[in-house]
């Protein structure tokens, strides 16, 4: 590999930023077979699994992805716009339940714009779900339902 952004240290997602990386620089090869071990501690990204972790810290981790995946789409100038774009959205909806739950509608807002100007119904998330946080973040009676 080239140069290493002075950027790369930043994100906390190293081991994917490292992938995008020497993706860009050429063809890829998968190995169906074990190379990585993950050592886990109390500082881990996945430290305690989903259930353990507050809702606070699970929201950090979500506006991260985010801003990760856009800054990757932004360092290569859109090459992998539609790959990083389903990223976004996926992060987005992610984020959207717990800003529901907090009633902080002016971020779920933004969040749901966000999600929708890169992909409105994603394949992982149900419809029916994207349309519950878009009428949560519109209407205000709507949020004690």
């Amino acid at each position: 590999m080239k140069d290493i952004p002075d950027w790369y240290h930043r994100p906390y997602f190293a081991d994917v930023t490292l992938i995008m990386l020497h993706a860009a620089q050429g063809r890829l090869a998968f190995l169906n077979e074990e190379l990585v071990a993950y050592r886990r501690h109390s500082g881990s990204v996945h430290a305690g699994g989903a259930q353990a972790r507050s809702e606070e810290r699970e929201m950090v981790q979500f506006r991260g992805m985010i801003d990760f995946y856009e800054m990757l789409d932004r360092h290569f100038d859109g090459r992998f716009h539609d790959v990083l774009r389903l990223r976004v959205a996926e992060h987005c909806y992610d984020l959207a339940w717990p800003l529901v739950r907090r009633g902080e509608r002016a971020e779920l807002r933004r969040t749901l714009g966000k999600a929708a100007r890169n992909k409105l119904f994603h394949p992982k998330v149900r419809p029916s779900f994207v349309l519950k946080c878009w009428i949560r973040a519109w209407l205000p009676r709507a949020q004690g339902s």
